[in-house]
């Protein structure tokens, strides 16, 4: 059995945190260099893209399709998708100016988990945390490094 994988556009500079929606039909990932966020539509094959405010580091679904929980630099917030403005919803206390959110994802229990990466990453520092973020926007420092 040969597996078929189309690529779809556009080029992403450091694409990550793809994530698909079953409920809307479609994908999206950030790419973090260009500060852009992009959807794929399966139905039609459209793309759409909106640029935020910094790198943003990851995405994950709400349960309202038109916004989308966005982590970006030392913030988390709601993206809404059809106007492209972001609600910010909680600052992180990260406070090396190299450092930045990087990848989340939600667990079972709804939880929002995030960690933080030192930028460049080849400079090999290795200093970071780990984050719980609670439905109603709190927060619990996991792993601090």
């Amino acid at each position: 059995m040969v597996a078929v994988v189309r690529a779809i556009g556009p080029r992403s500079i450091l694409g990550e945190s793809p994530i698909w929606d079953s409920r809307a039909g479609h994908l999206t990932w950030v790419d973090v260099d260009s500060r852009r966020l992009h959807r794929w539509h399966w139905a039609n094959e459209r793309i759409e893209s909106v640029t935020t405010v910094g790198r943003p580091g990851s995405i994950a679904l709400t349960p309202d399709p038109d916004f989308i929980v966005l982590a970006s630099e030392q913030r988390i917030g709601l993206l809404h998708w059809p106007s492209g403005e972001i609600i910010w919803k909680l600052s992180l206390p990260i406070a090396h100016p190299s450092v930045r959110l990087n990848d989340g994802r939600v667990s079972p229990t709804g939880d929002f988990w995030v960690g933080t990466m030192h930028v460049p990453a080849s400079a090999r520092t290795f200093i970071g945390s780990l984050y719980r973020v609670h439905p109603e926007w709190t927060r619990d420092v996991v792993l601090e490094r």
